[in-house]
């Protein structure tokens, strides 16, 4: 982050005062999270957060089988994996990304 205020500051001099800092940056709406995603692709990640999520509050023992597996991480796809905290990560991310497309158009 502190490489890319030094491009902006370099390549924009006392005008980068113009732009905003933002450091936690709304999230995401699901509007403009439709606008680059499909409907489907949003719903997958929607389940697997939440079954992630859920996973991650249930309890280690169950009284009637015993010690329970929790599943806190899941995988996307073969390098990209969900964890309890990762839709409030990616939401941030987008929101990030919105507003720097915002503060340059």
């Amino acid at each position: 982050v502190e490489a890319i205020e030094a491009a902006v500051l370099a390549h924009f001099g006392e005008r980068s005062a113009d732009f905003a800092h933002d450091p936690s940056p709304p999230d995401a709406t699901a509007e403009a999270l439709g606008r680059f995603h499909t409907k489907k692709h949003l719903s997958k990640l929607e389940g697997l957060f939440d079954k992630v999520e859920e996973s991650a509050q249930a309890p280690l023992m169950d009284p009637r089988r015993g010690r329970t597996k929790r599943r806190t991480m899941l995988s996307i796809d073969e390098d990209t994996a969900v964890m309890p905290r990762s839709r409030a990560a990616a939401l941030s991310a987008a929101g990030g990304a919105c507003r720097a497309v915002d503060a340059v158009l």
